[in-house]
């Protein structure tokens, strides 16, 4: 029996879906890039309901929007709602077929329950219910990591979340082949607006980004965009030092422009990075870490982390026989630990 979690996709109105980690899928007719036509039953109630994925996604989903018996529309958040279920809240999925019923889980008959219910909002969160960021550097439980990485999306905003979910299965093959207005409209309207989210670093960010407007030189950042999808990949310095060139990128905006780009080579660096990782006393790299200013990163200090995440990401996929781990997703879990 497959289990999920019921996640918030936006506001106003809310709307929900049921995601599924795709380990634990396999008893769900899930296909990627089509809509699957499912039968979903929630408490009394039998829904037509549609199963989504993507190849580069970890997690399949069960769609916002539903059809009642009678072929009206329903959100699947009224639904749930209306059985009792809340956001955030774990579920088991019995699967029949194509048939889906979501089950609450009670926590009377779950032992591990205080591992399986879903961290709530750093706001709300009871830190204590986590493993700090040593004992999970050390885990050998993949449950655990996955947890801790399923635990990023408590973090986003909830304004921001389709757009980081988009930026998260991003195509980079679609990216190397945009004029140079589209290369900047990416870079202005979708990865600019996803990592600067206070207002006033957007707004000095892309002010520096405008230069190339203003001064009628995208010619110049279309060619940054071809030296991105030319270096070596393995070449930590020469890749920073290439996504450094856009003007309004420091060495964490540039770490994390090529995290999307190129997830399974580089992760995000910046404070939070920095601040987590100090929490790992075994690493043998932590004077370096104590001696970094989080705030103020060289390219050097990106090597250094980026090369951490790297190895983290190695070490997980050996152990665990997979490679579903990478840096990008190693930087994910710390930026919630470094918070």
């Amino acid at each position: 029996m497959p289990q999920g979690r019921i996640g918030v996709v936006s506001r106003s109105p809310e709307r929900l879906e049921i995601w599924i980690a795709k380990k634990k899928a396999d008893p769900l007719p899930y296909q990627d890039h089509v809509r699957v036509p499912m039968n979903l039953k929630i408490g009394n109630n039998f829904y037509q309901a549609g199963l989504r994925s993507k190849p580069k996604v970890f997690y399949v989903w069960i769609c916002p929007d539903l059809l009642d018996r009678e072929g009206r529309k329903i959100s699947l958040a009224s639904a749930l709602k209306e059985a009792g279920f809340a956001k955030n809240q774990k579920v088991d999925l019995r699967v029949d077929g194509d048939a889906v019923t979501v089950m609450g889980i009670a926590v009377k008959d779950d032992p591990d329950h205080k591992a399986r219910l879903t961290f709530p909002s750093r706001v709300q969160g009871d830190q204590g219910q986590i493993p700090s960021v040593e004992e999970l550097w050390h885990s050998q439980e993949e449950r655990t990591w996955c947890k801790a990485l399923d635990r990023y999306w408590d973090f986003v905003r909830h304004s921001n979340l389709e757009l980081e979910r988009e930026l998260n299965t991003l195509d980079a093959e679609a990216i190397k082949h945009l004029d140079m207005q589209g290369w900047y409209d990416f870079l202005r309207y979708k990865y600019f607006r996803a990592k600067f989210t206070a207002p006033n670093r957007y707004a000095t960010t892309t002010k520096a980004l405008d230069w190339y407007v203003h001064n009628n030189a995208l010619s110049d950042l279309y060619r940054i965009k071809h030296d991105l999808f030319s270096f070596d990949v393995q070449d930590i310095e020469r890749g920073l030092k290439i996504a450094k060139r856009i003007r309004g990128l420091g060495t964490a905006g540039a770490s994390g422009l090529l995290s999307i780009l190129f997830p399974k080579h580089f992760g995000t660096v910046d404070q939070f990075a920095v601040k987590a990782l100090r929490g790992v006393n075994s690493l043998r790299e932590l004077k370096r870490l104590q001696s970094m200013n989080p705030e103020g990163l060289s390219v050097k200090d990106g090597m250094v982390l980026i090369s951490i995440m790297r190895d983290k990401a190695t070490q997980n996929n050996q152990q665990f026989s997979t490679e579903f781990w990478t840096p990008r997703k190693i930087d994910m879990i710390l930026w919630t630990y470094g918070r």
